[in-house]
């Protein structure tokens, strides 16, 4: 991951611009089909079944996005709607469903802004990018282009 300058739009111009069209090709093929995290199963318990087996890793930091999956509660809701409300107990996984639901969002529609709220800046961090089940453990190595701290912006 690299840090951003102040101006990280024209770095990211200039770091399109550099790409060879096999390298270009290479990354419109990969968006054109991202991972999902939702299984097709309306009942789903998040237990491996079909395309979900169960992984070899014995800590939760070796776990890739493919060794695990939601519950159908962990779905987003159908139809449009600007505001989802999560309100369950500690454990649940909203950080989970929540991570995902942006990576699959992200990989929907590149170079789209998008906001993650938190009570403080230090939980944020801690919880929804950093934490064991926040942004940086979700998206892969390669879809995280750069990360900027100071200013809390991450470009995917």
């Amino acid at each position: 991951m690299n840090l951003l300058p102040k101006n990280s739009h024209e770095a990211v111009r200039k770091a399109l611009l550099s790409l060879s069209s096999e390298e270009l090709s290479s990354l419109y093929a990969y968006l054109d089909h991202p991972y999902s995290w939702y299984c097709d199963r309306p009942d789903c318990d998040g237990e491996p079944h079909g395309r979900w087996k169960h992984c070899e890793h014995t800590r939760p930091e070796e776990h890739l996005p493919e060794c695990r999956h939601a519950r159908s509660k962990q779905r987003p809701p159908d139809g449009e709607w600007f505001v989802c409300v999560i309100m369950t107990g500690r454990g649940w996984g909203k950080t989970l469903a929540a991570s995902h639901w942006l990576r699959d969002r992200t990989l929907a529609n590149p170079w789209s802004d998008w906001a993650v709220v938190a009570p403080t800046t230090r939980l944020l961090w801690r919880n929804c990018v950093d934490g064991p089940s926040g942004l940086l453990k979700v998206f892969r190595q390669e879809e995280i282009l750069a990360v900027n701290r100071s200013s809390s912006f991450i470009l995917l």
